[in-house]
């Protein structure tokens, strides 16, 4: 790991301190990690692993815009937009809100959406271990949202559909 990716990785630790996974007393930072841990087996590179570390800041912390910008680097930063889902208030309903985070991940560059792709794929493997009433669901979010996805790296597609697929069998 460069110093890019360490600086990223020690931002997120610090934004998500105190933060546990929904449903589980796992920290949360133990997601990041895992993100980048499966981004960064086929695609070795150090920005990759850096988004992966901060892809939910913007979401679920108080960094900023600006600070991941001082701290990192705009591009990053932007970078991280992308993967930022839309604020629950600013839609009528679930449906609406990820179809609108659907269409904006359509336009997003290939490592973002691979990163994406991960980032789905480690959050169903969770709630499929923990049982979650949220499963089916966010299961349903995840196959519209990888239907629009078209640029993301093939193992990362191919992986996250089987896991969509074998969660809808059972």
């Amino acid at each position: 790991m460069d110093t890019f990716a360490y600086k990223a990785l020690q931002l997120a630790v610090r934004a998500h301190d105190g933060q546990y996974r929904r449903g589980v007393r796992v920290p949360y930072i133990t997601h990041p990690i895992a993100v980048s841990a499966m981004a960064t087996q086929n695609m070795k590179s150090n920005r990759v692993a850096a988004l992966c570390f901060v892809h939910d800041v913007l979401e679920d912390t108080e960094v900023t815009y600006a600070d991941l910008c001082a701290e990192l680097d705009v591009q990053l930063a932007d970078d991280v937009v992308w993967l930022t889902n839309y604020k629950v208030d600013q839609f009528k309903n679930r449906a609406a809100r990820k179809a609108a985070d659907a269409k904006r991940l359509a336009k997003a560059p290939w490592h973002v959406q691979t990163v994406k792709c991960w980032d789905m794929y480690h959050n169903l493997s969770d709630m499929r271990i923990e049982g979650s009433d949220f499963l089916s669901r966010y299961t349903d979010d995840c196959a519209m949202i990888l239907s629009h996805l078209e640029l993301c790296d093939l193992h990362a597609r191919g992986k996250l559909l089987g896991l969509i697929q074998e969660i809808r069998s059972t």
